[in-house]
Protein backbone atom coordinates (compact mmCIF):
# COMPACT_ATOMS: atom_id res chain seq x y z
CA UNK A 1 0.00 0.00 0.00
CA UNK A 2 1.64 3.49 -0.66
CA UNK A 3 2.87 5.75 2.03
CA UNK A 4 0.06 8.20 1.72
CA UNK A 5 -0.47 11.72 4.21
CA UNK A 6 -4.59 12.19 4.54
CA UNK A 7 -5.19 15.69 4.70
CA UNK A 8 -8.57 17.50 4.01
CA UNK A 9 -9.52 15.01 2.22
CA UNK A 10 -6.39 15.36 -0.36
CA UNK A 11 -3.81 12.76 -0.37
CA UNK A 12 0.21 14.08 -0.84
CA UNK A 13 3.14 12.19 -0.60
CA UNK A 14 4.58 11.02 2.96
CA UNK A 15 8.60 10.66 1.79
CA UNK A 16 11.19 12.49 0.04
CA UNK A 17 13.10 9.26 0.17
CA UNK A 18 14.14 8.74 -3.74
CA UNK A 19 13.59 4.94 -2.37
CA UNK A 20 9.28 5.46 -2.14
CA UNK A 21 6.97 3.26 -3.80
CA UNK A 22 5.49 6.46 -5.09
CA UNK A 23 8.63 6.72 -7.14
CA UNK A 24 8.89 3.22 -8.53
CA UNK A 25 4.79 4.33 -8.95
CA UNK A 26 5.45 7.59 -11.33
CA UNK A 27 8.98 5.44 -13.12
CA UNK A 28 11.18 8.55 -12.07
CA UNK A 29 14.11 8.42 -9.64
CA UNK A 30 13.79 11.67 -8.12
CA UNK A 31 10.85 13.62 -6.53
CA UNK A 32 11.15 17.22 -8.29
CA UNK A 33 11.58 15.48 -11.77
CA UNK A 34 7.54 14.12 -11.59
CA UNK A 35 5.13 17.11 -12.02
CA UNK A 36 2.76 15.20 -9.84
CA UNK A 37 4.96 15.38 -7.23
CA UNK A 38 5.66 18.86 -7.30
CA UNK A 39 2.56 20.32 -7.09
CA UNK A 40 0.49 18.13 -5.44
CA UNK A 41 -2.67 16.40 -6.59
CA UNK A 42 -5.40 18.37 -7.79
CA UNK A 43 -8.78 18.51 -5.43
CA UNK A 44 -11.12 17.93 -7.99
CA UNK A 45 -9.55 14.21 -8.69
CA UNK A 46 -11.14 13.48 -5.16
CA UNK A 47 -14.57 14.92 -4.58
CA UNK A 48 -16.20 12.40 -4.26
CA UNK A 49 -13.79 10.56 -1.28
CA UNK A 50 -15.13 12.69 1.29
CA UNK A 51 -17.76 11.11 2.09
CA UNK A 52 -15.75 8.13 2.60
CA UNK A 53 -13.05 9.98 5.04
CA UNK A 54 -13.85 11.83 7.73
CA UNK A 55 -12.78 16.01 7.68
CA UNK A 56 -10.67 16.51 10.41
CA UNK A 57 -11.03 19.96 12.53
CA UNK A 58 -8.63 22.82 11.77
CA UNK A 59 -7.10 22.39 15.41
CA UNK A 60 -6.20 18.54 14.41
CA UNK A 61 -3.89 20.11 10.79
CA UNK A 62 -2.67 22.31 12.71
CA UNK A 63 -1.13 20.20 15.28
CA UNK A 64 -0.46 17.16 13.77
CA UNK A 65 -0.95 14.90 10.47
CA UNK A 66 -2.28 11.65 10.29
CA UNK A 67 -0.19 8.96 8.61
CA UNK A 68 -1.49 5.81 6.51
CA UNK A 69 0.40 3.05 7.13
CA UNK A 70 0.33 0.12 5.30
CA UNK A 71 -1.72 -1.78 7.58
CA UNK A 72 -4.79 0.58 7.18
CA UNK A 73 -6.60 0.23 4.31
CA UNK A 74 -6.69 2.75 1.15
CA UNK A 75 -10.21 3.45 -0.38
CA UNK A 76 -10.14 1.88 -3.74
CA UNK A 77 -11.47 4.65 -5.36
CA UNK A 78 -8.57 6.90 -4.34
CA UNK A 79 -6.00 4.57 -5.52
CA UNK A 80 -7.69 4.48 -8.56
CA UNK A 81 -7.95 8.52 -9.07
CA UNK A 82 -4.43 8.10 -8.22
CA UNK A 83 -3.78 5.32 -10.97
CA UNK A 84 -5.45 7.62 -13.61
CA UNK A 85 -3.88 10.93 -12.74
CA UNK A 86 -0.36 9.20 -12.83
CA UNK A 87 -0.82 8.23 -15.98
CA UNK A 88 -2.68 11.38 -17.26
CA UNK A 89 0.38 13.46 -15.97
CA UNK A 90 3.17 10.57 -17.02
CA UNK A 91 6.09 12.71 -18.56
CA UNK A 92 7.11 10.83 -21.99
CA UNK A 93 10.62 9.99 -20.40
CA UNK A 94 9.19 8.15 -17.49
CA UNK A 95 9.94 4.42 -18.34
CA UNK A 96 10.42 1.48 -15.66
CA UNK A 97 13.83 2.00 -14.78
CA UNK A 98 14.28 -1.75 -14.05
CA UNK A 99 13.73 -2.53 -17.08
CA UNK A 100 15.97 -0.29 -19.25
CA UNK A 101 18.47 -1.69 -21.32
CA UNK A 102 22.40 -0.53 -20.38
CA UNK A 103 22.58 1.55 -23.32
CA UNK A 104 19.35 3.45 -22.73
CA UNK A 105 20.77 4.08 -19.24
CA UNK A 106 24.04 4.81 -20.01
CA UNK A 107 22.77 7.68 -21.90
CA UNK A 108 20.50 8.89 -19.97
CA UNK A 109 22.19 8.87 -16.40
CA UNK A 110 25.57 10.10 -18.28
CA UNK A 111 26.42 13.73 -16.39
CA UNK A 112 28.59 16.35 -17.79
CA UNK A 113 30.89 16.09 -15.04
CA UNK A 114 32.31 13.35 -16.59
CA UNK A 115 34.34 15.47 -18.86
CA UNK A 116 36.35 15.97 -15.54
CA UNK A 117 37.88 12.82 -16.43
CA UNK A 118 39.23 14.13 -20.22
CA UNK A 119 40.16 17.51 -18.22
CA UNK A 120 42.29 15.55 -15.53
CA UNK A 121 43.90 13.24 -18.54
CA UNK A 122 45.19 16.62 -20.31
CA UNK A 123 46.27 18.51 -17.77
CA UNK A 124 48.82 15.43 -16.51
CA UNK A 125 49.91 15.65 -20.26
CA UNK A 126 50.29 19.19 -20.24
CA UNK A 127 52.65 18.68 -16.90
CA UNK A 128 54.70 16.06 -18.73
CA UNK A 129 54.96 18.07 -21.13
CA UNK A 130 56.51 21.12 -18.78
CA UNK A 131 58.81 19.22 -16.35
CA UNK A 132 62.06 21.11 -16.67
CA UNK A 133 65.17 19.05 -18.22
CA UNK A 134 66.32 17.10 -15.02
CA UNK A 135 63.10 15.13 -15.44
CA UNK A 136 63.14 14.60 -18.74
CA UNK A 137 63.96 10.98 -20.03
CA UNK A 138 63.15 9.29 -23.44
CA UNK A 139 59.82 8.19 -23.06
CA UNK A 140 58.17 10.76 -21.13
CA UNK A 141 56.61 12.33 -24.72
CA UNK A 142 55.13 9.28 -25.58
CA UNK A 143 53.46 8.79 -21.63
CA UNK A 144 52.11 12.40 -22.39
CA UNK A 145 50.72 11.52 -25.80
CA UNK A 146 49.07 8.72 -24.62
CA UNK A 147 46.72 10.42 -21.76
CA UNK A 148 46.31 13.05 -24.55
CA UNK A 149 45.07 10.01 -26.86
CA UNK A 150 43.01 9.40 -24.16
CA UNK A 151 41.69 12.41 -23.62
CA UNK A 152 41.01 12.59 -27.00
CA UNK A 153 39.18 9.19 -26.96
CA UNK A 154 37.05 10.12 -24.00
CA UNK A 155 36.00 13.67 -25.03
CA UNK A 156 34.85 11.84 -28.69
CA UNK A 157 33.13 9.21 -26.73
CA UNK A 158 31.21 11.80 -23.92
CA UNK A 159 30.45 13.78 -26.55
CA UNK A 160 28.30 11.43 -28.81
CA UNK A 161 27.00 10.30 -25.39
CA UNK A 162 26.02 13.27 -24.75
CA UNK A 163 24.55 14.65 -27.82
CA UNK A 164 23.00 11.70 -27.99
CA UNK A 165 21.48 12.60 -24.55
CA UNK A 166 20.20 15.78 -26.05
CA UNK A 167 18.52 14.53 -28.48
CA UNK A 168 17.05 11.32 -27.47
CA UNK A 169 16.11 12.62 -23.81
CA UNK A 170 15.72 16.05 -24.77
CA UNK A 171 13.60 17.53 -21.47
CA UNK A 172 16.58 15.76 -19.07
CA UNK A 173 19.79 16.50 -21.16
CA UNK A 174 18.84 20.22 -22.14
CA UNK A 175 15.16 21.63 -20.29
CA UNK A 176 16.60 20.51 -16.97
CA UNK A 177 19.82 21.83 -17.38
CA UNK A 178 19.08 25.28 -18.46
CA UNK A 179 16.63 25.84 -16.33
CA UNK A 180 18.52 24.66 -13.39
CA UNK A 181 15.99 22.00 -11.63
CA UNK A 182 14.96 18.27 -11.05
CA UNK A 183 17.79 16.00 -10.27
CA UNK A 184 20.34 17.61 -12.44
CA UNK A 185 20.60 20.53 -10.45
CA UNK A 186 21.27 18.35 -7.11
CA UNK A 187 24.06 16.48 -9.17
CA UNK A 188 25.92 19.87 -10.08
CA UNK A 189 25.43 19.35 -13.88
CA UNK A 190 24.49 23.12 -14.14
CA UNK A 191 27.82 23.97 -12.89
CA UNK A 192 29.33 21.26 -14.44
CA UNK A 193 28.42 22.15 -17.91
CA UNK A 194 31.58 24.69 -18.84
CA UNK A 195 33.58 20.82 -18.18
CA UNK A 196 32.42 20.05 -21.88
CA UNK A 197 34.54 23.14 -23.49
CA UNK A 198 37.27 22.96 -20.60
CA UNK A 199 38.03 19.62 -21.79
CA UNK A 200 38.30 20.61 -25.63
CA UNK A 201 40.99 23.15 -24.37
CA UNK A 202 42.69 20.82 -22.87
CA UNK A 203 43.09 18.79 -26.88
CA UNK A 204 44.34 22.27 -28.39
CA UNK A 205 47.19 22.22 -25.64
CA UNK A 206 48.28 18.80 -27.18
CA UNK A 207 48.35 20.86 -30.85
CA UNK A 208 49.82 23.76 -29.37
CA UNK A 209 52.89 21.09 -27.67
CA UNK A 210 53.00 19.22 -30.84
CA UNK A 211 53.61 22.18 -33.12
CA UNK A 212 56.60 23.78 -30.31
CA UNK A 213 58.49 20.19 -30.89
CA UNK A 214 61.07 20.11 -33.37
CA UNK A 215 59.31 19.39 -36.65
CA UNK A 216 59.68 20.86 -40.23
CA UNK A 217 58.02 24.62 -41.19
CA UNK A 218 55.93 22.49 -43.40
CA UNK A 219 54.54 20.95 -41.03
CA UNK A 220 55.03 23.63 -37.80
CA UNK A 221 52.40 26.34 -39.89
CA UNK A 222 49.81 24.07 -40.69
CA UNK A 223 49.27 22.94 -37.13
CA UNK A 224 50.27 26.13 -35.28
CA UNK A 225 47.12 27.85 -37.53
CA UNK A 226 44.47 24.96 -36.62
CA UNK A 227 45.75 25.60 -32.12
CA UNK A 228 45.32 29.14 -32.86
CA UNK A 229 41.89 28.85 -34.80
CA UNK A 230 40.78 25.90 -32.30
CA UNK A 231 41.72 27.67 -29.25
CA UNK A 232 39.76 31.06 -30.06
CA UNK A 233 36.79 28.45 -30.58
CA UNK A 234 37.23 27.02 -27.42
CA UNK A 235 37.56 30.52 -25.97
CA UNK A 236 34.01 31.52 -27.58
CA UNK A 237 32.67 28.77 -26.28
CA UNK A 238 33.71 28.96 -22.66
CA UNK A 239 33.12 32.95 -22.23
CA UNK A 240 29.17 32.33 -23.42
CA UNK A 241 29.11 29.26 -21.03
CA UNK A 242 29.97 30.85 -17.68
CA UNK A 243 27.75 33.43 -17.80
CA UNK A 244 25.18 31.11 -18.60
CA UNK A 245 25.88 28.65 -15.59
CA UNK A 246 26.25 31.90 -13.23
CA UNK A 247 22.54 33.28 -14.18
CA UNK A 248 21.08 29.72 -14.39
CA UNK A 249 22.86 28.83 -10.75
CA UNK A 250 21.47 32.31 -9.12
CA UNK A 251 17.81 32.42 -10.92
CA UNK A 252 17.23 28.70 -9.77
CA UNK A 253 18.15 28.74 -6.39
CA UNK A 254 15.96 31.66 -6.23
CA UNK A 255 12.82 30.06 -8.00
CA UNK A 256 13.34 27.10 -5.80
CA UNK A 257 12.89 28.67 -2.40
CA UNK A 258 10.29 30.93 -3.49
CA UNK A 259 8.10 28.03 -4.81
CA UNK A 260 9.01 25.53 -2.22
CA UNK A 261 9.55 27.62 0.95
CA UNK A 262 12.38 25.61 1.57
CA UNK A 263 15.70 27.60 2.04
CA UNK A 264 18.54 25.40 2.93
CA UNK A 265 17.44 22.01 2.13
CA UNK A 266 18.52 21.72 -1.30
CA UNK A 267 22.10 22.72 -1.29
CA UNK A 268 24.22 23.38 -4.12
CA UNK A 269 27.03 21.05 -5.46
CA UNK A 270 30.16 22.14 -4.96
CA UNK A 271 30.40 21.83 -9.21
CA UNK A 272 29.27 25.47 -9.14
CA UNK A 273 32.64 25.98 -8.64
CA UNK A 274 33.96 24.26 -12.33
CA UNK A 275 33.77 27.51 -14.39
CA UNK A 276 36.17 29.02 -12.85
CA UNK A 277 38.37 25.72 -13.55
CA UNK A 278 37.34 26.42 -16.98
CA UNK A 279 38.18 29.51 -17.23
CA UNK A 280 41.76 29.15 -15.45
CA UNK A 281 42.14 26.11 -18.33
CA UNK A 282 41.32 28.95 -20.95
CA UNK A 283 43.84 31.39 -19.68
CA UNK A 284 46.38 28.48 -19.47
CA UNK A 285 46.20 27.31 -22.67
CA UNK A 286 46.52 30.82 -23.88
CA UNK A 287 49.56 30.90 -22.10
CA UNK A 288 51.01 27.99 -24.41
CA UNK A 289 49.48 29.78 -27.26
CA UNK A 290 51.57 33.21 -26.40
CA UNK A 291 55.02 30.92 -26.21
CA UNK A 292 54.51 29.07 -29.33
CA UNK A 293 53.22 32.85 -31.46
CA UNK A 294 55.55 34.95 -29.52
CA UNK A 295 58.50 36.39 -31.75
CA UNK A 296 60.59 35.08 -33.19
CA UNK A 297 58.30 31.80 -33.91
CA UNK A 298 56.08 34.00 -34.99
CA UNK A 299 57.70 35.07 -37.69
CA UNK A 300 57.94 32.08 -39.50
CA UNK A 301 54.33 30.88 -38.56
CA UNK A 302 52.11 34.00 -38.10
CA UNK A 303 51.87 37.10 -38.06
CA UNK A 304 52.90 38.38 -34.69
CA UNK A 305 51.11 41.77 -34.72
CA UNK A 306 47.80 39.93 -35.79
CA UNK A 307 48.03 36.88 -33.52
CA UNK A 308 49.97 37.38 -30.25
CA UNK A 309 48.61 41.17 -28.89
CA UNK A 310 44.69 39.49 -28.77
CA UNK A 311 45.73 36.28 -27.13
CA UNK A 312 47.70 38.25 -24.61
CA UNK A 313 44.67 40.56 -24.06
CA UNK A 314 42.26 37.77 -23.51
CA UNK A 315 44.30 35.82 -21.18
CA UNK A 316 44.70 38.57 -19.40
CA UNK A 317 40.95 39.77 -18.70
CA UNK A 318 40.44 35.54 -18.47
CA UNK A 319 42.42 35.57 -15.54
CA UNK A 320 40.40 38.06 -13.82
CA UNK A 321 37.46 36.27 -14.61
CA UNK A 322 38.26 33.08 -13.72
CA UNK A 323 39.41 34.70 -10.28
CA UNK A 324 35.99 36.45 -9.74
CA UNK A 325 33.85 33.53 -11.05
CA UNK A 326 35.79 31.25 -8.28
CA UNK A 327 35.70 34.19 -5.15
CA UNK A 328 32.05 34.53 -6.35
CA UNK A 329 30.67 31.14 -6.85
CA UNK A 330 32.65 29.69 -3.55
CA UNK A 331 30.64 32.78 -1.33
CA UNK A 332 27.05 31.65 -2.83
CA UNK A 333 28.25 27.62 -1.47
CA UNK A 334 29.74 28.33 1.54
CA UNK A 335 26.23 31.18 2.12
CA UNK A 336 24.21 28.30 1.20
CA UNK A 337 25.62 26.13 3.82
CA UNK A 338 25.50 28.85 6.56
CA UNK A 339 22.28 29.02 5.80
CA UNK A 340 21.13 25.45 6.71
CA UNK A 341 22.44 25.94 10.05
CA UNK A 342 25.48 23.51 9.50
CA UNK A 343 28.07 23.47 12.16
CA UNK A 344 31.45 23.67 11.37
CA UNK A 345 32.80 19.96 11.39
CA UNK A 346 29.97 19.65 8.67
CA UNK A 347 30.85 22.60 7.05
CA UNK A 348 34.52 21.11 6.58
CA UNK A 349 33.61 17.67 5.96
CA UNK A 350 30.69 18.66 3.45
CA UNK A 351 32.96 21.03 1.22
CA UNK A 352 36.13 18.79 0.38
CA UNK A 353 35.26 19.08 -3.23
CA UNK A 354 34.87 22.79 -3.62
CA UNK A 355 37.78 23.22 -1.76
CA UNK A 356 39.93 21.24 -4.40
CA UNK A 357 38.18 22.77 -7.26
CA UNK A 358 39.20 26.18 -5.85
CA UNK A 359 42.70 25.48 -4.95
CA UNK A 360 42.87 23.80 -8.82
CA UNK A 361 41.44 27.20 -10.26
CA UNK A 362 43.92 29.28 -8.63
CA UNK A 363 47.13 27.19 -9.53
CA UNK A 364 45.72 27.26 -13.41
CA UNK A 365 45.66 30.91 -12.58
CA UNK A 366 49.30 31.26 -11.11
CA UNK A 367 50.86 28.76 -14.02
CA UNK A 368 49.45 30.62 -16.91
CA UNK A 369 50.54 34.12 -15.34
CA UNK A 370 54.02 32.43 -15.36
CA UNK A 371 53.78 31.09 -18.73
CA UNK A 372 52.42 34.10 -19.90
CA UNK A 373 54.93 36.64 -18.75
CA UNK A 374 58.03 33.99 -19.32
CA UNK A 375 56.82 34.17 -23.58
CA UNK A 376 56.56 37.80 -23.43
CA UNK A 377 59.88 38.34 -21.90
CA UNK A 378 61.31 35.85 -23.98
CA UNK A 379 59.24 36.79 -27.28
CA UNK A 380 59.47 40.91 -26.81
CA UNK A 381 62.15 41.63 -24.07
CA UNK A 382 64.91 40.83 -26.44
CA UNK A 383 64.14 43.65 -29.45
CA UNK A 384 61.50 45.85 -30.19
CA UNK A 385 59.08 44.34 -32.44
CA UNK A 386 56.54 47.22 -33.30
CA UNK A 387 54.99 47.26 -30.00
CA UNK A 388 56.57 50.66 -28.28
CA UNK A 389 55.14 53.98 -29.13
CA UNK A 390 54.91 53.46 -33.13
CA UNK A 391 53.51 50.39 -32.75
CA UNK A 392 50.52 52.07 -30.88
CA UNK A 393 51.27 50.58 -27.34
CA UNK A 394 53.94 50.10 -25.02
CA UNK A 395 52.77 47.23 -22.81
CA UNK A 396 54.81 44.90 -25.81
CA UNK A 397 57.24 47.05 -25.92
CA UNK A 398 61.06 45.66 -24.96
CA UNK A 399 61.44 48.29 -22.24
CA UNK A 400 58.04 46.58 -20.62
CA UNK A 401 58.57 43.46 -21.05
CA UNK A 402 60.87 42.54 -18.05
CA UNK A 403 58.55 44.69 -15.76
CA UNK A 404 55.58 42.69 -17.25
CA UNK A 405 57.00 39.32 -16.44
CA UNK A 406 58.40 40.42 -13.08
CA UNK A 407 54.56 41.36 -12.26
CA UNK A 408 53.48 37.70 -13.22
CA UNK A 409 55.68 36.30 -11.06
CA UNK A 410 54.34 38.39 -8.19
CA UNK A 411 50.66 38.19 -9.04
CA UNK A 412 51.34 33.82 -9.72
CA UNK A 413 53.03 33.91 -6.18
CA UNK A 414 50.11 35.57 -4.25
CA UNK A 415 47.95 32.72 -6.20
CA UNK A 416 49.91 30.04 -5.83
CA UNK A 417 50.08 30.65 -1.64
CA UNK A 418 46.36 31.06 -1.54
CA UNK A 419 46.21 27.74 -3.08
CA UNK A 420 48.20 26.02 -0.99
CA UNK A 421 46.35 27.00 1.83
CA UNK A 422 43.08 25.74 0.27
CA UNK A 423 44.78 22.41 -0.70
CA UNK A 424 45.61 21.74 2.99
CA UNK A 425 42.11 22.68 4.35
CA UNK A 426 40.82 20.54 1.53
CA UNK A 427 43.24 17.85 3.08
CA UNK A 428 42.79 18.37 6.34
CA UNK A 429 38.90 17.59 4.99
CA UNK A 430 39.55 14.84 3.38
CA UNK A 431 41.37 13.27 6.25
CA UNK A 432 38.40 14.16 8.63
CA UNK A 433 36.32 12.33 6.61
CA UNK A 434 38.18 9.52 6.79
CA UNK A 435 38.70 9.33 10.13
CA UNK A 436 34.92 8.81 10.78
CA UNK A 437 34.82 6.41 8.09
CA UNK A 438 32.57 8.48 5.58
CA UNK A 439 35.58 8.40 2.67
CA UNK A 440 34.12 7.31 -0.40
CA UNK A 441 35.15 7.58 -4.15
CA UNK A 442 33.31 10.27 -5.74
CA UNK A 443 33.92 13.49 -7.37
CA UNK A 444 36.43 14.31 -4.80
CA UNK A 445 38.88 11.89 -6.04
CA UNK A 446 38.45 13.61 -9.70
CA UNK A 447 38.96 16.97 -7.99
CA UNK A 448 42.07 15.95 -6.08
CA UNK A 449 44.09 14.94 -9.21
CA UNK A 450 42.97 18.20 -10.90
CA UNK A 451 44.25 20.39 -7.74
CA UNK A 452 47.57 18.60 -7.55
CA UNK A 453 48.38 18.39 -10.91
CA UNK A 454 47.69 22.09 -11.26
CA UNK A 455 49.76 22.83 -8.40
CA UNK A 456 52.49 21.03 -9.68
CA UNK A 457 52.67 22.80 -12.76
CA UNK A 458 52.37 26.02 -10.94
CA UNK A 459 55.69 24.86 -8.92
CA UNK A 460 57.46 24.21 -11.62
CA UNK A 461 57.12 27.39 -13.60
CA UNK A 462 57.83 29.08 -10.46
CA UNK A 463 61.16 26.93 -9.55
CA UNK A 464 62.08 27.74 -13.68
CA UNK A 465 61.66 31.62 -13.19
CA UNK A 466 63.02 32.31 -9.69
CA UNK A 467 65.78 29.16 -9.99
CA UNK A 468 64.09 28.54 -6.19
CA UNK A 469 65.17 24.88 -4.76
CA UNK A 470 62.03 25.21 -2.56
CA UNK A 471 59.43 24.76 -5.77
CA UNK A 472 61.72 22.78 -7.14
CA UNK A 473 61.92 20.35 -4.40
CA UNK A 474 57.83 21.06 -3.75
CA UNK A 475 57.55 20.34 -7.41
CA UNK A 476 59.00 16.70 -6.29
CA UNK A 477 56.58 16.23 -4.13
CA UNK A 478 53.71 16.97 -5.54
CA UNK A 479 54.39 14.32 -8.12
CA UNK A 480 55.51 12.40 -5.91
CA UNK A 481 52.35 12.39 -4.15
CA UNK A 482 50.42 12.24 -7.41
CA UNK A 483 52.17 9.02 -8.40
CA UNK A 484 54.66 9.96 -11.14
CA UNK A 485 57.97 7.97 -11.76
CA UNK A 486 60.25 10.33 -11.42
CA UNK A 487 63.68 10.08 -13.25
CA UNK A 488 66.18 12.64 -12.48
CA UNK A 489 69.27 11.39 -14.17
CA UNK A 490 70.01 11.09 -17.76
CA UNK A 491 70.92 7.81 -19.29
CA UNK A 492 75.22 8.15 -19.96
CA UNK A 493 74.98 6.27 -22.48
CA UNK A 494 71.93 7.76 -24.47
CA UNK A 495 73.87 10.79 -24.59
CA UNK A 496 77.14 9.33 -25.52
CA UNK A 497 74.56 7.94 -28.88
CA UNK A 498 73.42 11.76 -29.11
CA UNK A 499 76.82 13.12 -28.86
CA UNK A 500 78.45 10.66 -31.66
CA UNK A 501 75.57 11.04 -33.79
CA UNK A 502 75.98 15.26 -33.89
CA UNK A 503 80.04 14.20 -34.75
CA UNK A 504 79.28 12.60 -37.50
CA UNK A 505 76.41 15.06 -38.83
CA UNK A 506 78.91 17.74 -38.07
CA UNK A 507 82.36 16.42 -39.76
CA UNK A 508 81.70 12.79 -41.14
CA UNK A 509 84.27 10.80 -38.89
CA UNK A 510 83.08 8.21 -36.41
CA UNK A 511 84.67 9.50 -32.98
CA UNK A 512 85.75 6.61 -30.19
CA UNK A 513 83.28 6.11 -27.42
CA UNK A 514 84.31 6.87 -24.00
Amino acid sequence: MLPLTKRDAVYFRASDRPSSKIFEFFGVSSSSSSLLLNSGFDRSHLLDTQDDIPRPDSATLATQTTTVTTNEAVPTNVVSHLADFADSRRPRYAVDLERRSVCRALVQDFQTHWFIWCMNAGIIGILLRQLPSPYQFRGLRTISSVFYFADLVLFAVFSLIYLSRCIWFRAQGCTETLSGGGVDQARGEVGSVACWPAAWLTLVAFAIQAATAEVGLSQKRPIALAAYISWWAGAAWMVATVPVVIVVVVVSRRQLRRDRMQEGRELLSPNVLLPSVGLSILALIGGLLVSLLAPPMTVSVLKANLAVVPVIILVFCVVGGALFTAFLMYAVLVHELLLAGRAWSELLSGQTTGMFYFAGALSLCSAALLLLGGAIEAGFGGADWGYGPRGGGTLLSATAAQSLNVACIVLALLLTGMAVLWFFLALIAALYKAFYRDLAWSTVGNSAVLAVASMALSTIELGLELDSLFFQVLSCVLACFRGHLLIVRKDPRYQNQLNVARVIEKDGRTPRLE
